[in-house]
């Protein structure tokens, strides 16, 4: 990822990936799942890479969507 867009992911991360966990559309669950993958391993701006607030809050949504289950 270019530098410029780098200082803008945890922004990105809080105000568009985090709310998409509670979504009633399973596939926008998997979605959120899958981006907060693609960057884990960004550096936060609390605790670093793999660390702080935010990713131990993403982490625990994507534990969460393990337990989904299709109805």
């Amino acid at each position: 990822m270019q530098d410029p867009y780098r200082s803008q992911l945890e922004a990105l991360l809080s105000a568009h990936v985090l709310p998409a966990f509670g979504s009633q559309s399973g596939h926008l669950r998997a979605k959120a799942a899958w981006l907060a993958k693609e960057f884990a391993d960004i550096s936060f701006s609390e605790g670093g890479s793999g660390a702080g607030p935010l990713f131990n809050t993403l982490l625990q949504q994507v534990i969460n969507c393990l337990h989904d289950r299709c109805v």
